[in-house]
């Protein structure tokens, strides 16, 4: 599966915007963040799979990649019936043992936000290509042998899973509602 569109900017040390042009990313420009992060803002339809083989789609919104840490962490987009799924199956290392708050119940309506990290091994094998984050990209729209890993449920770790409502007669607020995780608790600020 390819994405559909996908907009990264990189801005290097001395001011150059690098562009991609492909079959499957309209454009993509990574965006440095600090020394070590790039920012990708993408509005992607993946299917990822358990290791049964069930797909798990998902809309990929954000990833943060710092090669340095390392550390890759992606925010996807899944609706209520698919999230009970995911913790009834325990996919993305999902268990009440790693939650640190008491689970919370979301709504029915509106989407939920997860907070992915890719597993540290699989992140270790990306950056030995010549350009990690290009392998990443496209092992993500499944056209490569990265495609493999990159798209396997146990490859990711969930940091956080939360949701966004509105708030009653309150038209510009939000609340949020969810929880973290363990694995969240030495990472999560350091990428962000």
């Amino acid at each position: 599966m390819a994405l559909s569109w996908l907009r990264m900017v990189n801005i290097n040390d001395a001011g150059m915007q690098r562009s991609i042009y492909s079959d499957h990313f309209l454009n993509w420009k990574p965006k440095k963040l600090k020394m070590s992060t790039t920012n990708i803002s993408l509005d992607a339809k993946i299917e990822m799979q358990t290791l049964m083989g069930k797909p798990i789609p998902l809309k990929v919104q954000e990833i943060f990649w710092d090669a340095e840490m390392p550390n890759c962490i992606m925010y996807g987009i899944i609706e209520l019936n698919l999230w009970q799924r995911i913790w009834a199956d325990g996919l993305f290392q999902l268990s009440p043992e790693v939650v640190l708050h008491e689970p919370v119940e979301f709504e029915p309506e509106g989407s939920i936000t997860l907070e992915l990290a890719l597993d540290e091994t699989v992140l270790r094998s990306l950056l030995t290509k010549s350009d990690p984050i290009e392998a990443f990209l496209y092992g993500l729209g499944g056209t490569t042998e990265e495609s493999t890993q990159l798209l396997q449920t146990s490859s990711w770790r969930a940091y956080s899973v939360m949701q966004q409502l509105p708030v009653p007669n309150d038209p510009e607020a939000i609340l949020e509602i969810g929880f973290k995780t363990v694995w969240a608790e030495n990472t999560h600020s350091q990428i962000r």
